[in-house]
């Protein structure tokens, strides 16, 4: 874990796992406030697939304080893969390939006594969607994205859930159609009240933009509320870009800021909102040297204020490194 002081990034302590037989720890996680969600597989000849670690912080340190299980499966397999997401208060996680990959996903809310189970979401997608593949809460907790990856459609859907103050139930209000083209799995982002949302798909394109990708934006109609197509971002474009393979917004309540990866040209993409017309226009963009063939820049992103970081892996050496911006001077 690493804190920002004085405008510099400073390490600070380290997540210990103490479960034994837990593998790949931390390929998920997610933070809201003074919790830290982490996902982490274990050893297959184990009973249990995998599970989501809750730290909490007290100061400077960081402590263990839950564990959050994959569920056993109906035919009494497991599926070895998590997904986390924070925010407001709420936490979602999921299991994508839980019943032959029918998935499944599970809400928690914060109380006095830690995040419990508030509600469990389903899907009625024919064959196996992957439901949870991919999820987004918003920063004030209202709303979540919930995103499925099957692989004979072509389209994935994405589920929009909104939550009701006065019921204190979540409720489907739309399904999404990312228009992929590709039997491709998707990404999703909101912004921190969940008006504006995007949908990655980093493998769209074909011909001489062939898995160029691109992000579709939607915003929240404010008569209806329902989340309405009106922009799509494609970077540069160029083939095999991956546009779209990571997303994030800024902190803003109407997502002023939005950066989106693109790992196969090892690069960002920064779009600002002009809120005269309400559309996304390029701030700037950012690569490694292309010498640098080994190095895959934007395989994750996040904005935290006016700092950008990127997960930079480097496969081919068994490293890689966190890449941080200050979008105040790359504007």
């Amino acid at each position: 874990m690493y804190h920002c002081i004085d405008g510099v990034w400073q390490y600070g302590s380290r997540l210990n796992i103490t479960d034994p037989n837990a593998i790949e720890i931390g390929d998920v996680t997610a933070i809201d406030g003074d919790c830290v969600a982490v996902s982490n597989s274990y050893d297959p000849a184990y009973s249990m697939g995998s599970a989501v670690t809750l730290y909490h912080r007290e100061g400077d340190a960081w402590y263990d304080v839950a564990s959050y299980p994959v569920p056993s499966n109906p035919d009494g397999t497991e599926g070895f893969d998590s997904n986390v997401a924070m925010g407001g208060g709420v936490m979602v996680i999921a299991h994508p390939s839980y019943n032959h990959r029918k998935g499944q996903v599970t809400v928690y809310r914060l109380g006095a006594d830690g995040y419990a189970l508030e509600t469990t979401l389903e899907t009625d997608t024919a064959g196996r969607p992957s439901w949870g593949f991919s999820l987004a809460v918003s920063g004030d907790g209202s709303r979540i994205l919930v995103g499925s990856y099957e692989k004979s459609q072509p389209d994935q859907p994405v589920a929009v859930y909104d939550y009701d103050t006065q019921t204190q139930t979540w409720g489907l209000t739309q399904t999404l159609a990312s228009e992929c083209k590709l039997a491709y799995p998707v990404n999703v982002a909101l912004s921190h009240k969940g008006t504006v949302a995007a949908i990655g798909c980093p493998m769209y394109g074909e011909g001489s933009l062939q898995y160029s990708g691109r992000v579709q934006m939607y915003a929240q109609d404010e008569i209806s509320s329902n989340l309405t197509w009106f922009q799509d971002l494609t970077g540069r474009p160029w083939p095999n870009d991956n546009v779209g393979y990571s997303m994030a917004f800024n902190g803003d309540a109407d997502g002023r800021l939005f950066a989106t990866g693109a790992p196969e040209m090892s690069g960002l993409f920064v779009y600002e909102r002009d809120m005269d017309d309400g559309m996304y226009y390029m701030a700037t963009s950012e690569s490694t040297d292309p010498t640098q063939a080994d190095t895959y820049l934007g395989v994750s992103v996040t904005i935290t204020g006016d700092t950008l970081l990127s997960g930079m892996p480097r496969p081919a050496i068994d490293a890689g490194a966190v890449a941080v911006f200050d979008l105040g001077l790359l504007n």
